[in-house]
């Protein structure tokens, strides 16, 4: 039950401006539809943040961001090379940077710390 509104979502979910609005296809095959979720993301340092949508996926053992929310950020990370398995490609070797993120809800009421 959010805490704001009291409506049956989440207090992370509740959003003030209007509602995003999210497609899904149907094909012959199984749908599958994954979580998208406002989320305010901050430097370790907490001196600067970005407003972004996220996609909560459950299969994944990895966090990922664009360069743009980086640079925004103002950090770096340390440079890894490692193999990314999709569901187009397997082991495919890719390069990116390993640092720590804290994730809040756009309210910042509720957190996750994200560790290298």
């Amino acid at each position: 039950m959010c805490k704001k509104c009291d409506k049956r979502h989440s207090t992370v979910l509740h959003q003030e401006q209007p509602a995003i609005i999210n497609g899904l296809i149907n094909t012959n095959s199984s749908a599958i539809s994954l979580p998208i979720l406002a989320v305010r993301i901050k430097s370790p340092d907490g001196q600067k943040f970005v407003d972004t949508m996220a996609l909560q996926d459950s299969g994944s053992n990895a966090t990922f961001c664009t360069e743009e929310i980086i640079k925004q950020l103002g950090i770096e990370g340390e440079k890894h090379q490692f193999s990314l398995t999709t569901m187009e490609k397997e082991d495919s070797p890719t390069e990116s940077s390993i640092m720590s993120l804290n994730i809040f809800d756009l309210q910042e009421e509720n957190f996750i710390e994200l560790h290298d």
